[in-house]
């Protein structure tokens, strides 16, 4: 049985190495020479593609593109299911415009590791660009299921689509439907060290054993927050939160008898990322139309404060009308 394997994964090699007849040749004959030999050929081929990738990644660092693509795809001559070349591709790829091309390295990617978030996110995107919607969909639902902490980026293209496809009812739905799904702090925590185990190799004992405690261990929410990375993971955590709000808020701003819904909203990212500059800016046109002068001018001075930068007589038209406001006769 394990020579019929061996000889399966041979075939798999001699059509890898289409170009390469002698090495598919050496193949065919490792393993029925020395099946222990021809697993040591095969890691060893596996371990020069996986230098290829680090060798191309430091290209794109460089800024060299054209040699980089040629690493990697001497990468994939050697090892067609290398994700980490897989996914290089499809960043170039991306990067150049070339969305088709880069859609079908994601896509091998994804086939090729099922449990990589990031290939499902950036095989999604790549079909956002394309207007192939449904399969940009079926993506950022993967991309769900293999990392359920990152809802940020599968919800605002989910709801992109549905806009673009001119269902703006159903972005809505879908961005409050990715508000209810983020985790709790408890629930966050726990998905992230799990994500971590899984990713972990042999020579990480030590840190699968400390993980695997935390994760078996009944501890309480303040006991989790004492270690290190989870306040991190708490403000990683709120300014997804937040960020869904703001894109539900600017989609009901432009829906008629939903502005009150829309200040609820930018009023709840607020409450997860105090420091939200663009939202206090929000907010404040969205209370100015409304009427509501010395509450916009109070945003207005406030998203000023955070860098935001205003257009010309905006802070002073807005200050004139809270004064004018606050220095009206009561209404009877």
């Amino acid at each position: 049985m394990r020579r019929v394997l061996l000889l399966e994964d041979a075939v798999r090699k001699i059509e890898t190495y289409s170009k390469w007849t002698l090495a598919g040749a050496l193949a065919v004959v490792l393993i029925w020479a020395s099946p222990s030999a021809f697993c040591l050929w095969r890691d060893a081929l596996v371990d020069r593609s996986s230098e290829l990738v680090s060798d191309g990644r430091m290209k794109v660092l460089l800024g060299l593109h054209d040699e980089a693509q040629e690493l990697l795809e001497r990468a994939l001559d050697i090892d067609p299911d290398n994700t980490g070349a897989l996914m290089e591709m499809g960043y170039l790829n991306s990067a150049a415009g070339r969305y088709a091309d880069a859609a079908d390295y994601f896509r091998r990617a994804a086939e090729t590791s099922p449990a990589n978030g990031d290939a499902w996110l950036n095989l999604g995107l790549a079909c956002l660009s394309l207007e192939q919607y449904a399969e940009a969909e079926e993506a950022m639902r993967n991309a769900l299921e293999a990392d359920p902490n990152q809802l940020l980026v599968p919800y605002r293209v989910m709801a992109e689509a549905r806009v673009r496809s001119g269902k703006r009812d159903e972005a809505i739905g879908l961005l409050e439907e990715g508000i209810a799904a983020i985790p709790d702090f408890r629930t966050y925590f726990l998905n992230t060290i799990e994500k971590r185990v899984a990713e972990l190799g042999a020579e990480d004992e030590e840190e699968r054993f400390v993980l695997e405690r935390i994760m078996a261990d009944s501890l309480l929410d303040e006991e989790l927050a004492a270690y290190d990375g989870a306040r991190v993971m708490e403000t990683v955590r709120r300014e997804q939160v937040s960020r869904l709000h703001f894109d539900l808020a600017l989609l009901l701003a432009e829906e008629r008898g939903t502005v009150d819904r829309a200040v609820e909203h930018y009023t709840q990212a607020l409450a997860m990322a105090p420091s939200f500059a663009d939202a206090y800016l929000n907010r404040a046109m969205l209370r100015f139309s409304a009427g509501d002068f010395r509450a916009a001018w109070e945003d207005l001075q406030r998203a000023q404060q955070l860098g935001c930068q205003l257009p010309d007589g905006m802070l002073a038209a807005y200050g004139a009308a809270a004064r004018s406001e606050q220095s009206a006769p009561a209404r009877p």
